[in-house]
C-alpha cells in the first residue's frame, strides 16, 4: 500500500536542487537529492541517499486543479498555491523519512502547505517537531 503527501507550493516559488538541497542541510538531515531533480518536472522514481542508505519516492507534480480532480475542498486546503507535487512511497519507513524531510524542507523555506493524504494541512513547526522522532525509527528499520 502507498501513501501519498501533497505539497503546494506558489509555482513561482519552486525551488530547484541546489536550493532545495541547502534547505534539508539546514536542518541537519543526511538526505541527498537525485543529482539532477527537478520538482517542477520530474515524474516517477526519485533515488536519494539517506545517512548512506538508498531510499526514494515517487513524484507527481501537476496543477493543484488538476490534482484536486475536482474537489473544492482540496483546492482550498492549497490556500492559493497552484501547484502540487504528491510525494508517494510504500512501506519504507526510511522512503516515508525522506519524503517528510523533503515536505519539511518546502514548507519551512519555500512557504509550501503539506498534507498528508488530504488531511487538514500539517503546520511547518509540528513537521520540524515530528522529523526528529521519525528519523530515529527510520534508522532503526531493518533494511
Amino acid at each position: 500500500m502507498s501513501n501519498t503527501q501533497f505539497v503546494f507550493l506558489d509555482s513561482r516559488a519552486i525551488p530547484n536542487r541546489a536550493a532545495l538541497q541547502e534547505s534539508i542541510d539546514a536542518l541537519g538531515c543526511d538526505l541527498q537529492l537525485a543529482p539532477a531533480l527537478e520538482l517542477a518536472r520530474d515524474t516517477g522514481f526519485s533515488a536519494c541517499v539517506f545517512n548512506g542508505l538508498p531510499v526514494g519516492f515517487e513524484l507527481t507534480p501537476s496543477s493543484t486543479q488538476d490534482a484536486a480532480h475536482d474537489d473544492p475542498d482540496f483546492v482550498a486546503m492549497a490556500a492559493g498555491r497552484d501547484f502540487c507535487i504528491g510525494l508517494s512511497w510504500g512501506g519504507s519507513m526510511r522512503d516515508y523519512v525522506a519524503a517528510m524531510i523533503v515536505s519539511c524542507a518546502l514548507a519551512r523555506d519555500f512557504d509550501a502547505v503539506v498534507s498528508f493524504e488530504g488531511d487538514e494541512p500539517t503546520s511547518t513547526r509540528e513537521l520540524s517537531e515530528q522529523l526528529p522522532g521519525l528519523i530515529k525509527v527510520a534508522l532503526s528499520e531493518r533494511h
